[in-house]
């Protein structure tokens, strides 16, 4: 699968994330849907935002194309090197099965793969101020207890605003998790 990978800053908290590609090729959304979800009347996918939207929508095939692309882009690659432990986001709450994406990925890349984020409710985003932004990031919990001097790296699959990878590193912080290391990324992001 082609990619173009980027490295993004323009994130609230401090926050800098590994981008595989754009979800969409070419333009912003359309509208937004009530829930704040993205929509395009006619949408031109980039190969990895189509992986994901089929992968989404029950096309299954769209799994391994996923992972292989994603362990042929950690393989070989200094900041990816010395991870100990993978992980992703709490789940959105609607059953969603990206944590067994990751899982793979952490297999194939020979990493430990560490379930501990959790959410106490379900904010979408989308198109929301700064400070229901921050009210997301208070809703994620890290429940689980991370090795001493882990080196963590946090996988989320579309990453539109930034605030859930900022949850996860506060709740991280609001832990005292010993993490030594932690490198955030993001299969694709949503043009703004």
């Amino acid at each position: 699968m082609k990619i173009h990978p980027m490295f993004v800053s323009d994130f609230s908290d401090d926050i800098f994330v590994f981008v595989l590609d754009y979800y969409t090729a070419t333009r912003k959304p359309d509208r937004y849907n009530e829930d704040g979800s993205p929509h395009w009347n006619s949408p031109t996918y980039t190969e990895m935002g189509q992986a994901i939207h089929d992968y989404q929508n029950g096309f299954i095939t769209s799994f391994e194309v996923i992972v292989e692309t994603v362990v042929d882009y950690c393989r070989g690659k200094a900041e990816f090197m010395t991870i100990t432990h993978i992980t992703n986001p709490p789940s959105d709450g609607e059953g969603g099965s990206f944590p067994l994406i990751v899982r793979e990925i952490a297999k194939r890349l020979g990493k430990n793969y560490i379930d501990i984020f959790s959410k106490t409710g379900f904010y979408n985003t989308r198109r929301k101020s700064e400070n229901e932004k921050r009210l997301l990031a208070s809703t994620i919990t890290c429940f689980g207890e991370l090795p001493h001097e882990c080196r963590l790296l946090i996988i989320d699959d579309v990453i539109d605003t930034g605030a859930t990878l900022a949850g996860c590193k506060q709740a991280l912080m609001r832990k005292k998790a010993h993490c030594s290391e932690l490198v955030l990324m993001a299969l694709a992001q949503t043009r703004r």
